[in-house]
């Protein structure tokens, strides 16, 4: 790896641990984790800076993340909490979280319905723990490549698309899940939205973000250094609504006008 490569991970870690620093240290704190490579660096950071964290995953039947969000809690030694939900839960918790949505004035579509339903609901679970302030690991995407529809982009387009999808993330998704979170007294940080860390990310080169197919390429470098396991950063990117399953359960009860 070249020294430039070796001095941008330092910068990127450097950042990012400036930006837990803001985290008052009286709080308990939980992960939203889904053992993406993104939820799962947040985890790294909150354990080796002594924030002694609990991880939160949720899912139904259809879950694609459970076990690789096993595997890493046991390899990180950190507590493990997992909601599963039925069939009967989402259409309750959906029947909760639709007026919440129209009073952020979001469009309750099958992504926000599905999002909000395990965010919501995953906060009930934390507050019974005790947890007090939740990490999530939304931004990365946005600045460092990690959507499917970066790579149809031209060059020239591209940073602009990911600037103007972080200026919406504060419009829409952070909206979103610090409302749903706080149904239940938890209040959310977001370590890689602090301004600094957005202001150095979205300078850095494109071909450090996208390099070919592989999406997010400096955060995994990042990652690996952080000590890692290949199974987190090598990962492809799953969007939480359908690793989750719950968007299948959503869709249906939609056609079925049961939402």
């Amino acid at each position: 790896m070249s020294t430039k490569i070796t001095n941008i991970i330092t910068k990127l870690d450097s950042l990012l641990t400036s930006s837990f620093s803001q985290i008052p240290k009286n709080k308990s704190v939980g992960i939203l984790f889904s053992a993406g490579v993104d939820s799962s660096l947040i985890a790294k950071y909150a354990k080796d800076l002594k924030f002694k964290p609990e991880l939160f995953t949720f899912g139904s039947d259809y879950s694609k993340d459970l076990e690789l969000a096993k595997k890493l809690a046991s390899d990180l030694v950190l507590p493990f909490n997992y909601l599963s939900l039925s069939e009967k839960e989402i259409t309750k918790t959906a029947k909760k979280v639709v007026p919440l949505l129209h009073r952020l004035k979001i469009d309750p579509n099958l992504m926000q319905i599905s999002l909000s339903i395990g965010f919501y609901a995953i906060s009930r679970v934390a507050k019974e723990k005790g947890i007090t302030l939740f990490l999530s690991g939304q931004g990365s995407d946005e600045l460092f490549g990690g959507y499917n529809k970066y790579l149809k982009l031209e060059i020239r387009n591209l940073k602009l698309k990911m600037e103007q999808d972080t200026l919406n993330l504060f419009k829409v998704d952070i909206k979103r899940d610090r409302f749903m979170t706080r149904q239940s007294d938890i209040d959310i940080f977001f370590p890689y939205l602090d301004r600094a860390f957005i202001a150095y990310a979205q300078n850095l080169p494109l071909s450090l973000k996208i390099k070919g197919d592989k999406r997010k390429w400096i955060l995994r470098q990042l990652a690996k250094q952080k000590g890692l396991p290949d199974y987190i950063y090598n990962r492809p990117k799953n969007a939480l609504q359908y690793s989750s399953g719950i968007q299948k359960i959503v869709e249906k009860l939609v056609k079925k006008n049961q939402i």
